[in-house]
């Protein structure tokens, strides 16, 4: 069974099956991400969940850590809290996307492809499960009032992009800034911290559109996509307490 848990750090979650738990569930996110180019303005978001891919990819052929206490082996990988939040939350976008597109090319025969015949409801089913388990517990760490604050009533985190328009077309340099502002925090004040940093995902922030803008400004500069553009001061840290 697919189970999360937040890091003794609180610096991320713990994400941890068997090795058809996880398998089936990198299946899911590549049957509703599509292939490179299919959805343009989704492409960094995109990419973000196909670094999650990577990382069960590589659970599974254990290179990363493994439980032996259960009948079978376990196997686990770790993310980012605001990245986890992230890519829980922009999965409901890549869903709707990709049964839209699923919708019209059972319109055109031709256009059929593998890719848009492999989202089935079962897949869709353990994406939202995931997304339950990452909301469950986020709940967990920061509290149910501060989830209220930040979302609102519980029901409301599915398809959160309705409520959060700024997630279409995300510029995930944004995440990446959070991310490194994340582990520069104190472990003692994460629970805290986490909650400011998911406001500035969620909210429209002008820390955000200002780097968006000068974002756009370089890559029209550079003649390069805005997926590109990687800042030279956003440097992760090279060792991670998890």
């Amino acid at each position: 069974m697919l189970k999360i848990k937040s890091t003794v750090n609180l610096t991320g979650i713990t994400v941890s099956g068997n090795y058809d738990d996880l398998n089936t569930l990198c299946d899911a996110f590549e049957s509703v991400i599509g292939s490179d180019g299919d959805y343009f303005y989704e492409a960094a978001s995109r990419l973000r969940i196909l670094s999650v891919c990577h990382e069960i990819r590589h659970a599974c052929q254990g290179e990363r850590e493994t439980i032996d206490n259960y009948a079978v082996p376990y196997y686990t990988f770790r993310v980012l809290w605001p990245e986890a939040v992230f890519v829980a939350a922009v999965l409901d976008n890549f869903i709707l996307l990709s049964i839209a597109k699923k919708l019209y090319a059972n319109r055109v025969p031709e256009l059929l492809t593998k890719q848009m015949q492999t989202v089935s409801p079962d897949h869709i089913a353990l994406i939202h499960y995931f997304q339950d388990l990452v909301w469950n517990e986020l709940e967990r760490v920061v509290g149910e009032g501060q989830i209220k604050t930040i979302f609102g009533e519980y029901n409301d985190l599915r398809w959160m992009h309705f409520k959060y328009p700024q997630l279409d077309g995300f510029y995930t340099q944004w995440l990446d800034l959070l991310n490194i502002k994340y582990l520069c925090s104190k472990p003692e004040d994460r629970s805290s911290y986490l909650t400011k940093i998911l406001r500035s995902i969620f909210a429209i922030d002008e820390e955000y559109l200002f780097l968006k803008s000068n974002i756009d400004v370089f890559a029209k500069q550079e003649g390069i996509r805005v997926t590109s553009v990687a800042p030279a001061d956003f440097l992760y840290p090279d060792k991670i307490e998890w």
